[in-house]
């Protein structure tokens, strides 16, 4: 059984489930509709380590994002200044969904200095601006490569809209349900 998690906001939409492969990794996506990072489109993966939950598992992006907290060539995220000691019993997976969520919107968390990505906070200080464009240029970039599927290990993959598409949709919007759809 596949087991797969939808949280849709008004700014985005959050998917995450359990890795075909690996039940210690899970992999995520998540759509970006306003704010600076708006129309990205972004994958990630979180590995849960086997000592799970004393140990606080790590959250690497595939998608290459400019932003402070992001390791520009590793795509590791920094959850050390959301969680800077794990706790466990007290800190968990879906807390770490939220923080992947809010460093998108969160201004705050564009200005961490002493990061993975110490450049980017330092454009955002300096000259918002740039920033903004250097982030409009990767947010285009992961919109126009979300059907690449270069990485064989990972189990999300998005195709192109096609007929058979078209049935589901249509059967489902005769049952009212919201449907965003991303060409």
């Amino acid at each position: 059984m596949i087991t797969c998690k939808v949280t849709t906001l008004t700014l985005l939409t959050l998917y995450h489930y359990i890795n075909l492969f690996n039940i210690l990794v899970w992999n995520g996506s998540i759509f970006i509709r306003e704010g600076s990072y708006k129309d990205a489109i972004l994958k990630f993966e979180i590995f849960i380590p086997s000592n799970y939950p004393s140990k606080s598992p790590e959250v690497v992006f595939i998608t290459k994002i400019f932003h402070p907290l992001i390791d520009l060539v590793s795509g590791k995220l920094d959850i050390s200044k959301k969680f800077p000691v794990w706790e466990p019993g007290k800190n968990f997976i879906l807390q770490i969904l939220y923080f992947i969520q809010n460093i998108f919107f969160d201004r705050n968390y564009l200005q961490e200095e002493n990061s993975f990505n110490n450049s980017a906070a330092k454009l955002f200080q300096d000259d918002i601006k740039k920033f903004e464009e250097e982030v409009s240029k990767y947010c285009r970039t992961s919109y126009n490569n979300r059907f690449d599927t270069a990485n064989k290990d990972v189990s999300l993959k998005f195709s192109k809209f096609n007929n058979l598409h078209e049935l589901i949709l249509n059967k489902i919007l005769k049952q009212n349900k919201e449907v965003i759809i991303i060409h």
